[in-house]
């Protein structure tokens, strides 16, 4: 039997942990500037590589990988500062939605994603590091025997 006028409950939604809440925040902002530092890469990197190889006179002979990071270079300069400023605002307003916490499903998304960004990032400089070197050290190899 119910009497009219009881008091229900209140629901409180589950705010999720102080750890939690951290942590989105931490990956948010780490995760912005992993792609920050790769957009600035293939930015201000990038161009000078390319300069390089422009001066060995093989450009139609790269490989694929540095060919692509060089096309790559050139989309990321057609942006200009507007692609930086946007992901750095993104990863800001990400940052303070975890850091209020009311959102589990947010929170999850914004560890998940930044880790991946890192991830990204790591394996990204790898490759293009391997590819633009790779590439320097056989054009040096080749300019040594061109001289010989």
């Amino acid at each position: 039997m119910t009497t009219l006028g009881a008091a229900t409950p209140d629901i409180v939604p589950h705010r999720p942990s102080r750890r939690l809440r951290v942590a989105g925040v931490y990956f948010s902002l780490v995760g912005g500037l992993a792609w920050l530092s790769m957009f600035l890469l293939l930015v201000l990197a990038v161009p000078r590589f390319e300069r390089v190889f422009d001066g060995f006179g093989v450009r139609g002979g790269l490989p694929p990988v540095t060919q692509a990071a060089i096309c790559l270079s050139h989309a990321a300069g057609r942006l200009d500062c507007s692609f930086g400023l946007m992901v750095a605002g993104s990863a800001v307003l990400l940052a303070a939605l975890c850091a209020v916490g009311r959102w589990r499903w947010l929170l999850i998304a914004a560890i998940a994603s930044g880790a991946t960004s890192v991830g990204v990032l790591l394996v990204s400089v790898a490759v293009a590091l391997a590819s633009f070197y790779g590439t320097l050290i056989s054009l040096a190899g080749r300019a040594a025997a061109a001289c010989h």
